[in-house]
């Protein structure tokens, strides 16, 4: 004979563990991308303040230098050289210390007659070169200083521009003073200057030539001194747009490659425009990229580890349970032990929580009130296959006295065969023995009777169980729905506390507002204190309200940040409810399962219990196939008797009833035979049961 194949039994782990990985990773998952999205923006955000800065130095310096200028010039015009009967060497000496004093900004002065005659500080007039013809000294106004276009200077090789102004001598006569101012000393304090990893920075004139540029990192090399722009994307970009000042996309351009500019507000009329590398963002993302897959990969193994452990335990717990349901099933009707009830627990951890996790109690969690509800179970179906055991027993007894009778009443048939010959000598023994055997056959009758009460009986109590266990069955739909209902709730809760975080990101937003504005705050004081430096003594005043300012604006400055940090520990805190609010939402998802198990396992047995109620229902009905067959016993011996008395000579009737009594106990004791394997078989079954538990 072939050996049966051994197959392999399925487990329910291979679908919780991708479940647990599932809802472990997806939440870190979209927290990692949320992140990335968060450092990535403040990273363009912090780029873009950067820029900004820039523009503002830049355009800073240029104010700064027209300042320096327009006070000398204002100073020139009080001296007594250039002002009383001037002599040009007089006047010679005396731009030269002016333009000691001008620490570098300044390369040369100029005090220049209307006959073409000039004293300088450092550089005279090329010879070839009509100093009356120069556009600085033609369109030199009265009262205030004309700027020249900017120029490339021979004599510095660096981008300078001529300041000229007209001033009057104390006779009346018109000169003209002219000051070189050179951008290089306004390059050399932005050197120090850093935009961001790959930025860059410049100051050219409208017309698009590059007079200062600053370029970090080594991939920028867009601005170039004394280059001409205007054909690129961002001159254009910067030159169609309406506002002085701002920050505009370039055609084509990226977020973090966005242009900051400056037209100026009349005190100077060059641009300044300050611009980012795609690349800059990227030197920050990759670090933030490297942190982020690092985290991901210890959450990972992290939700793996936690993953198949829960996983193990669920089925460790199932296992436990599914035992005492096989043992139930072959017989062995034994209780889960109870909690509180001293057992001998397993020396593996993960074994011995399940064994703890599986404990009966009516007031538990889920696998408690499961395993409770089978003990209940077990109570009910005891008591109904020990009522069973004993009906069976009963039915037993009675089929074993039916086929003694049975016996007795074929020995009976047999000897009234025998009699028959005899007949006519001895009819009224015949007739008095026909009479004991309707005795007999009525005791059979009585006998009868009393199974079919027993049969009723047991068919009573087989309804019995079907509605016990129709009642399981009600109850744990009634637990299922609850179960429903608290799902619901815990749901409700976890959305009302995702609103929270979002209510805590916000806020975070408004702090960041706050930040910008201390920011500017501090940036307008430090301006101020430049401001009532140059203003001197009457500037005092106004220089200690700068600084007040100034502390004001890191006091505010410091508080956001305790806020910030106040606001962080709160969204950790709001993040962590989040996870363990998903948690238990998802443990009371599995134990949703675990009650739809408990309810098929109740289904099955209510199964069996109506299998068994219908063959106890077949039974009965034997018996009352019995009971009428012995009805008709008893009519055909009476009808046998009346006619031994009556007519002694129908001796062949007599025969042939006797020969028809003959069968029908034949058939009789057939179906009494059959009861008793019945009976027997019925023993057997309830049997199985082991009861003593």
């Amino acid at each position: 004979m072939a050996s049966k194949k051994k197959v392999a039994k399925k487990s329910i782990q291979k679908y919780i563990l991708p479940l647990l990985l599932l809802i472990a990773l997806v939440p870190a998952i979209i927290m990692n991308l949320i992140s990335y999205g968060n450092t990535r923006q403040q990273l363009i955000e912090k780029n873009d303040r950067l820029k900004v800065t820039a523009v503002n130095v830049l355009q800073r310096q240029q104010v700064d230098m027209r300042q320096d200028v327009t006070g000398q010039i204002a100073s020139l015009e009080k001296r007594p050289e250039l002002t009383n009967n001037v002599n040009l060497k007089d006047a010679n000496r005396t731009l030269k210390i002016a333009n000691g004093d001008a620490q570098g900004t300044i390369t040369n002065l100029m005090y220049v007659n209307t006959d073409g005659t000039y004293a300088y500080s450092n550089f005279a007039m090329p010879k070839d070169m009509n100093i009356l013809d120069q556009d600085w000294y033609q369109k030199a106004p009265t009262g205030h200083a004309y700027w020249s276009i900017p120029y490339e200077d021979p004599a510095n090789h660096s981008y300078s521009a001529s300041v000229s102004q007209k001033i009057i001598d104390k006779q009346g006569k018109a000169h003209v003073l002219a000051i070189t101012v050179s951008y290089s000393s306004v390059q050399k304090s932005v050197e120090s200057m850093e935009i961001g990893n790959n930025g860059q920075a410049a100051v050219l004139t409208k017309a698009g030539r590059v007079l200062i540029k600053k370029n970090t990192g080594k991939s920028n090399n867009t601005f170039k001194a004394g280059k001409m722009i205007n054909k690129t994307a961002v001159y254009k970009a910067v030159a169609a747009s309406a506002k002085k000042k701002g920050t505009i996309k370039v055609p084509g351009g990226s977020q973090i490659n966005k242009v900051t500019f400056d037209k100026g507000n009349g005190t100077t009329d060059n641009w300044t425009i300050a611009q980012m590398n795609n690349s800059d963002l990227s030197a920050g993302t990759h670090h933030m990229l490297i942190t982020l897959t690092i985290s991901m990969l210890a959450i990972i193994i992290l939700a793996v580890i936690i993953s198949y452990y829960s996983a193990g335990l669920i089925k460790r717990a199932l296992l436990i349970l599914e035992k005492f349901f096989i043992d139930a099933g072959q017989g062995k009707m034994s209780y889960v032990p109870a909690v509180g009830e001293k057992i001998e627990y397993s020396k593996v951890p993960i074994e011995r929580l399940a064994q703890k996790m599986t404990r009966a109690d009516a007031n538990g969690h889920e696998f408690n009130r499961v395993a409770a509800s089978y003990n209940n179970m077990i109570a009910s179906v005891t008591v109904l296959i020990g009522q069973t055991q004993q009906e069976a027993k009963n039915v037993s007894e009675q089929a074993a006295s039916l086929l003694d009778l049975s016996k007795q009443t074929t020995t009976a048939s047999e000897e009234i065969a025998q009699t028959i010959t005899e007949i006519a000598e001895v009819t009224g023994s015949q007739a008095k023995e026909t009479t004991e055997s309707v005795d007999n056959v009525q005791k059979i009758t009585a006998h009868i009777d009393n199974v079919n009460a027993n049969m009723e009986e047991l068919d009573n109590s087989s309804k019995e169980a079907s509605k016990v266990g129709q009642n399981n069955l009600d109850v744990m739909d009634k637990v299922n729905g609850n179960w429903s209902n608290e799902i619901n709730g815990m749901q409700a809760l976890m959305s009302s506390v995702q609103e929270m975080d979002s209510d805590v990101q916000n806020i975070t937003k408004i702090i960041n507002v706050i930040n910008d504005i201390a920011r500017q705050t501090n940036l307008l004081a430090l301006n101020a204190s430049i401001e009532a430096a140059s203003a001197g003594e009457a500037g005092k005043g106004f220089s200690v309200v700068a600084a007040e300012i100034r502390k004001l604006a890191e006091q505010s400055n410091d508080s956001t940040k305790e806020i910030e940090s106040i606001i962080e520990q709160i969204r950790q805190q709001s993040t962590g409810l989040v996870k363990a609010t998903t948690d238990s939402l998802e443990s009371s998802e599995k134990q949703t399962g675990l009650i739809t198990e408990a309810i098929k396992s109740t289904m099955n047995v209510y199964q069996h219990n109506e299998a068994m109620g219908a063959n106890v229902q077949k039974i009965h009905e034997g018996t009352k196939e019995i009971s009428e067959t012995q009805k008709m016993i008893l009519d055909k011996l009476e009808s046998i008797s009346a006619s031994t008395q009556e007519n002694a000579a129908g001796t062949e009737e007599v025969s042939a009833n006797s020969e028809e009594v003959q069968a029908t106990m034949d058939e009789f004791t057939q179906h009494v035979s059959t009861l008793e394997e019945t009976a027997a078989q019925l023993q057997k079954l309830t049997g199985q049961f082991d009861l003593d538990n």
